[in-house]
């Protein structure tokens, strides 16, 4: 733990090491021995909080409440960050340094590093314009993460000065376009598993990755790789031994030989050593796969996943019998390839097959061929045929549907049932999708026998008249059921039957977003057995044109055991008095993108289990002083993209005192600059603040826990998890939190809201100098 005792205006630092030993019953821990150890030096540091501060250049913020510190620079030059890093001088930890946006910055050698040279174990540089060289980390011997991102005048890759510790490699968008090493000159890295490039030019020297031995995944995205003249002996990937996870994806590709694309995937392949285990992905590079590749292919027959997705195989003849001996194969992505319809075994063996994507392929009218002859379907349970004119199944469902689960016929030609007098063939399908085909009428009675029938999407078809026997015959099963529409013209209303709903069945979420539907469609839907009403937990009717609801609850009262209702982008430009007042259960309340331009204090009467309420982007100009005081278990408010006044908006909606459980607040492109402390006094407990769609900052960071800590007893609400990586091509678990950024409020009188913390997320380094001037302008002064 890190300490700092206060001395006038500023802290002396030092450390205290103590021992923790935990109870048998997990109690509180004692603290046995207290022993402090005074630096050689002594560091003036101002105050700022306990566990989490600013070094003394106030360029770098320090997260001390996880084992292994955080320090994040920003803005910083190589003079500061160098008299900064003296404050860790021969303390007995280890730390993470992430540098960012520091034009200053033009080399980083080994002074730099010096004084902690053993404590470094992650170093990520991002955003360094200015940084020409290398960075001399060779004698940083506990580094094991680094990367270099958004620097493009750093142009070489010198071998020598990474040192022996490290583990993983990650270089994004720098200007290296030479990654070269020579591994019979003596210089491995044995530690090495990880080598990630993104967004480069990059050429690669002759059996390369040999420099790392004992290399695991390597990972080349959205890259221009240079193949030089393609010789035999220069075989990319060659390892020394077989890999995990191999990534090409997204790449362009050149060479000094004429018609070199025909030897790319040849060359990947003949490089590769592989196990049962490995994950191979080729995808998205526009290969050809030639017939020399093909003889080669059974090369890769032990490993358990394999995307081919994007590529294009050049000779039909060879392609029976491709998968022969893939007897480990369980994942195959041939998604956006051009494997033809009319050659048959293709699919010969592959007994552990369990996922086949074949979406885009334009596999229209093979219903009458055997395209899967020969599969052996014990194990086979998702199927992805989506986006391929399809009319109908593929021929042989008989045999490969038996064990389905998961079937994707969306974005196809279907116009009629695919399951009339065939449901049998598909016992064990749980979901269904017939998204955006062509069809104009349903009949529920298709998917009766279908026992284990969960989610059914029908989604953007060409409905125009919704009646009972679409309802009245699905398995009782059924969870999920999408009649959603797309984009749609006006002339394209939808009628809803009377009796739509009298035989709906207990299904707990209904989807009918777009369908142009108006207030009168809940008294068709309110038809429906009390017990198909009373099971209902989600309703989505968004994009409809409902205009008002009437008040007490009016268009509401069977739904009792609601859970979620969402309104979004309706017509409404107020809502009755109680109107959602029989929704005694309802957790979440979606009115965004509506015309509403006040809230009374009725508005939301009744609603004693609400968590989240959305009334962002309407055009309120008032809530009425206590409209939300009612809402005692409200956590999430989003009232951004709104015309509120100071005395209107976000101090208004609660009494004092009354939205002490509020955790998450969205107040985004509001009209006025900043927020007075009033705001804060009404929200307690708050932990999360979002500016914008992307933008989240946490308050009030409990010093006791550690960041991952943190973050799973307060997570991100997903609306913001949505949206938080919304230009970046990346999945949330690759980029998880890993601290934060802190920027303090200077007036006293805000105390408890005056330290506030940025999420330290990749997604927002891109904007990172906007969005501080914005947090620190949070708090009127």
């Amino acid at each position: 733990m890190c300490i700092f005792f206060k001395t006038d205006n500023f802290q002396l630092t030092f450390i205290a090491v103590y021992i923790i030993r935990d109870s048998e019953h997990n109690a509180m821990p004692q603290i046995t021995t207290f022993l402090p150890i005074f630096l050689t030096q002594l560091i003036l540091v101002r105050i700022t909080h306990a566990t989490c501060t600013h070094l003394p250049s106030g360029r770098c913020f320090v997260d001390c409440t996880d084992d292994v510190y955080k320090v994040v620079c920003e803005s910083i030059d190589g003079n500061q960050l160098q008299y900064d890093l003296q404050t860790f001088a021969g303390l007995n930890t280890s730390f993470e340094l992430h540098i960012w946006n520091s034009p200053g910055i033009g080399r980083l050698g080994a002074t730099s590093f010096a004084d902690v040279h053993d404590q470094i174990a992650v170093l990520e540089l991002q955003n360094l314009e200015n940084l020409e060289l290398f960075p001399e980390v060779a004698a940083l011997i506990s580094l094991k993460d680094l990367t270099i991102g958004n620097s493009p005048k750093v142009r070489q890759f010198p071998i020598e000065l990474i040192p022996l510790s490290v583990e993983s490699l990650n270089f994004h968008a720098t200007g290296i376009e030479l990654f070269y090493a020579d591994y019979t000159s003596g210089k491995l890295l044995p530690k090495v598993r990880y080598f990630r490039i993104h967004q480069q030019a990059l050429t690669c020297s002759d059996q390369f990755f040999l420099t790392f031995p004992n290399l695991e995944s390597i990972e080349i995205i959205e890259c221009h790789i240079n193949l030089g003249n393609l010789e035999d002996a220069a075989l990319p990937f060659f390892t020394a031994k077989p890999l995990r996870k191999l990534v090409v994806t997204n790449n362009t590709f050149s060479s000094s030989i004429a018609n070199f694309h025909l030897y790319i995937f040849d060359h990947i392949v003949s490089s590769l050593v592989v196990h049962e285990s490995s994950d191979i992905e080729i995808s998205e590079n526009a290969f050809p796969i030639g017939k020399k590749t093909l003889q080669k292919f059974n090369q890769l027959s032990a490993i358990k996943r394999l995307s081919l997705r994007g590529s294009y195989f050049e000779n039909y003849q060879t392609l029976e019998n491709l998968f022969k001996g893939f007897n480990d194969l369980e994942y195959l992505d041939l998604g956006r390839t051009n494997i033809p319809i009319y050659k048959l075994g293709i699919f010969n063996g592959l007994p552990n097959l369990q996922i086949l994507r074949l979406d885009g392929n334009h596999l229209q009218d093979i219903e009458e061929r055997d395209f899967f002859q020969g599969l052996q379907a014990n194990n086979f349970s998702v199927l992805d045929v989506s986006n391929n004119n399809l009319h109908g199944h593929i021929y042989g469902f008989e045999k490969w549907g038996k064990n389905l689960m998961h079937y994707d016929m969306s974005g196809n030609d279907v116009t009629k049932s695919l399951f009339t007098k065939r449901a049998q063939f598909f016992p064990k399908l749980r979901f269904m999708s017939e998204a955006r085909n062509r069809r104009i009428f349903t009949n529920s009675s298709s998917f009766t026998e279908m026992k284990q029938l969960d989610v059914l999407d029908f989604s953007c078809n060409r409905f125009m008249n919704i009646t009972r026997d679409f309802f009245n015959r699905l398995p009782p099963t059924l969870r999920m059921y999408n009649m959603s529409f797309c984009e749609r013209k006006l002339t394209d209303r939808v009628i809803v039957a009377e009796d739509a709903f009298v035989g709906f069945p207990t299904i707990k979420e209904l989807y009918f977003d777009r369908a142009f539907l108006r207030t009168n469609f809940f008294t068709k839907l309110q038809k429906m057995p009390p017990e198909s009403a009373a099971a209902l937990l989600v309703l989505h009717m968004a994009y409809n044109h409902i205009a008002y609801l009437h008040g007490n609850g009016t268009h509401f009262k069977p739904f009792i055991n609601l859970e979620y209702l969402d309104l979004e982008a309706n017509r409404m430009q107020s809502t009755g008095g109680a109107a959602f007042s029989p929704l005694k259960r309802l957790r979440r309340l979606n009115l965004a993108k509506n015309g509403i331009f006040s809230i009374s204090v009725d508005d939301f009467r009744g609603l004693d289990s609400l968590e989240d309420l959305d009334i962002s982007g309407n055009q309120l100009l008032m809530i009425a002083p206590g409209s939300f005081d009612m809402l005692l278990n409200l956590r999430g408010l989003f009232l951004h993209d709104n015309s509120f006044s100071h005395n209107s908006g976000p101090s208004a909606v609660f009494g004092i005192g009354r939205g002490r459980n509020v955790t998450h607040l969205s107040i985004g492109n509001l009209p006025y600059r900043c927020l007075e402390a009033e705001v804060f006094v009404r929200f307690p407990g708050l932990r999360w603040i979002y500016l914008n769609e992307s933008t989240p900052l946490f308050v009030h960071m409990d010093p006791v826990l550690g960041v991952r800590q943190q973050m799973k007893k307060f997570p991100l609400h997903p609306w913001a998890e949505l949206r938080m990586c919304d230009s970046f091509r990346s999945s949330t678990n690759e980029y998880a939190a890993e601290t934060f950024l802190k920027v303090q409020a200077s007036d006293p009188k805000h105390m408890v809201y005056q330290d506030l913390y940025m999420l330290f997320n990749p997604c927002f380094q891109r904007r990172l100098r906007r969005i501080k001037e914005k947090v620190e302008n949070i708090l009127c002064q």
